[in-house]
């Protein structure tokens, strides 16, 4: 596929075959013409019924790939298209043995990463880049089988290669790009087939090629879910590994292995939604291929999507060029004379990082004021997070989230002019807003039984659990410096209150969807319900933005939020004391791909402390997966945009 047009005529053989050595040397304009030709002829041609033919490669991102790694691919879209009606979380396990492969030592993972996308040679800090012919391949592959022939030998001959082999067996061949206008999208021609015994035909093949797109934020890029964990070997020993902030104690020289991403600046990742289910929309027509560009990136905002740079990735390095630009580049790649691509959808994630909900769900976490030195820096910590208020200052009670300056009402005011522009960018580049699944933000705040997460154990929900951490949050604490923690450090936690300090009574307001809270601003609000406030109206923008939705992920996410412990304190930190782990999970027993039913389907900072700790320029980070789906919440997502948009 990486070849030139020329490289491909040299190896040309002639149709028929007897011709060769003048058909190598014909140009591009002549192997187009005998496409043409070729096609002008196939309506007269009877197609053979004993000969059947397949696309080879069908979700082209791993096309490429090695013997091994391309036929454990080869399975699992096997599997899939077997099951059509099957949730994608049946396959929960072999999605994971393809694309995150601990028993190959993960080398099938990154053969696969690997396969059409690599550094940038201009900016090798920066994300990768797509293979520059990766939109343009200048041939495909098709399979072709005559399985009534047995095990005769059968010769199959398109307008580049002449190929034998068992009859009964599935023989791979290329065949040009195109339909002998210079389109890109897909291949059209014959095949010449011919049996060992004198019998021959010709066989028309005919498939689309349809080009999928992936913008937006962390939510797409899959951020809290790499391809290979990271794995932290510190000595037991270490007086900071008993207490349970001891993971922002950790060093370089404390991780045996980083964590490796897809694209590591962006901390874009295989396991994200729109690697799942457009390879699972590619399984389902084996006359058909699928071309996925996936550009999301870790904490993007609409700006960096459709026109600025990014100065400071998640996983280090900067971005010159926004994602639209990134994709334009891809586009006008176009051999010359050749139509230019035209891509079938687009797969949004968008919003979230414009009202800075992250930093909103990291304020909720903080203690209660009177943890503080609050008379001197009342929720220092929230604004130095750069956490948004739920409300103007302006005759409109803050209650207590924080104190910064930009109000997520101002905020969620203009997300309606960013979704406009990013209309506009798309139209410029021929997208209609019609072919853009914009996907609803699942809300992370909403655990078991449809209730606001709350792991205050005063309001004895949930348990707190024998253990030191197990409200997942404590590895926070060794991020504020010793004065700002006051003098109370021994009880000072991170801990989700729903309840009102001070207020025993229950919330219970019917008027916002799918919550227990309202949207009148109150003094008595719990900070929780503020929360809700900012999700709740970010849907409500997203939804308005006149892109497509995608909603069918969020019923079946909701419910299983950040401090839902399910079946277990699967929140809780390891802590080692003389030299031997105390608690039941450790580093070396902690999976962060087991599958979870029952329990939280967002990560906690612990759960980033153990798959995705690493360092950079920009410093440490063990927190960035804090709030993101889990790769079992991805799966939902990947069902939604197989049911929502690749219908």
């Amino acid at each position: 596929m990486k070849s030139s047009y020329t490289a491909i005529a040299c190896l040309m053989v002639a149709w028929p075959l007897q011709a060769a050595s003048a058909m190598a040397q014909q140009s591009d304009e002549a192997l187009e013409s005998a496409q043409a030709q070729e096609l002008a002829e196939a309506s007269e041609v009877d197609q053979p019924s004993e000969v059947e033919w397949r696309v080879k490669d069908r979700f082209r991102l791993f096309a490429g790939a090695d013997a091994e790694a391309a036929a454990a691919v080869d399975t699992l879209m096997d599997k899939l298209a077997a099951n059509p009606d099957a949730p994608l979380e049946t396959f929960y396990d072999d999605y994971l043995a393809v694309l995150s492969d601990r028993e190959t030592g993960y080398r099938r993972s990154e053969i696969l990463r690997n396969s059409n996308f690599g550094p940038n040679p201009s900016n090798k800090d920066g994300p990768g880049r797509y293979d520059p012919d990766y939109l343009y391949p200048q041939s495909y592959q098709i399979e072709l089988t005559v399985a009534a022939a047995g095990d005769e030998q059968c010769s199959y001959t398109t307008a580049l290669a002449s190929v034998s082999g068992r009859c009964d067996d599935w023989t791979a061949i290329s065949v040009p790009a195109g339909d002998g206008r210079r389109s890109f999208a897909g291949a059209r021609g014959l095949v010449t087939v011919s049996r060992d015994t004198g019998w021959n035909a010709q066989v028309q093949y005919d498939f689309k090629d349809l080009a999928v797109v992936a913008l937006g934020d962390s939510y797409i890029s899959g951020e809290g879910n790499p391809d290979v964990p990271s794995r932290i070997d510190a000595p037991l020993n270490k007086r900071f590994m008993s207490r349970a902030s001891w993971g922002s104690a950790i060093k370089p020289e404390h991780l045996a292995q980083e964590a490796i991403w897809w694209d590591r600046s962006c901390h874009r990742s295989l396991l994200s939604w729109p690697v799942l289910s457009s390879l699972a929309f590619a399984a389902r027509d084996d006359r058909q291929a699928i071309t996925l560009v996936h550009l999301g990136c870790s904490g993007a905002v609409s700006d960096e999507v459709i026109d600025k740079e990014t100065p400071k990735l998640p996983g280090g390095g900067s971005e010159p060029e926004s994602q639209l630009a990134q994709l334009r580049t891809l586009l006008d790649a176009q051999p010359e004379g050749s139509d230019r691509r035209e891509i079938d959808k687009v797969l949004l994630s968008l919003g979230g990082n414009d009202v800075a909900f992250a930093d909103v769900l990291a304020t909720l976490a903080l203690p209660p004021n009177g943890y503080l030195i609050d008379f001197l820096f009342p929720r220092l910590v929230g604004k130095s997070a750069g956490a948004v208020c739920p409300y103007d200052r302006s005759g409109i009670p803050l209650a207590r989230l924080c104190e910064s300056k930009d109000s997520a009402q101002t905020e969620l005011a203009d997300l309606p002019s960013s979704y406009s522009k990013l209309t506009e960018a798309l139209a410029a580049i021929g997208i209609a807003k019609s072919k853009v699944f914009h996907a609803q933000y699942p809300n992370p705040l909403i655990c078991s039984g449809g209730n606001p997460c709350d792991n205050n154990p005063a309001n004895d929900q949930p348990p707190s659990g024998q253990y030191e951490g197990t409200h997942g949050f404590d590895a926070l604490m060794g991020i504020i410096p010793k004065f700002f923690r006051g003098w109370r450090y021994d009880p000072w936690g991170f801990e989700i209150h729903y309840l009102p300090e001070g207020d025993d009574t229950d919330l219970l307001y019917p008027e916002l969807p799918l919550t227990q809270c309202d949207d009148t601003p109150e003094k008595t609000d719990s900070e929780v319900c503020q929360a809700m406030w900012v999700h709740y109206r970010l849907n409500r923008a997203v939804a308005d933005s006149g892109f497509r939705q995608i909603t069918g992920h969020l019923g079946k996410i909701r419910g299983h939020g950040l401090t839902d412990i399910g079946d277990g304190p699967d929140l809780v930190l390891p802590l080692a004391r003389d030299g031997r782990w105390i608690t039941e999970k450790t580093p070396e027993n902690f999976d962060p791909y087991a599958r979870v039913e029952n329990g939280r389907w967002f990560r906690i900072p612990n759960d980033s402390i153990l798959m995705q700790y690493h360092f950079s320029t920009n410093g440490r980070h063990f927190h960035q997966g804090t709030a993101h789906p889990t790769y079992r919440a991805h799966l939902e997502y990947a069902q939604a945009t197989l049911d929502e948009a690749f219908e």
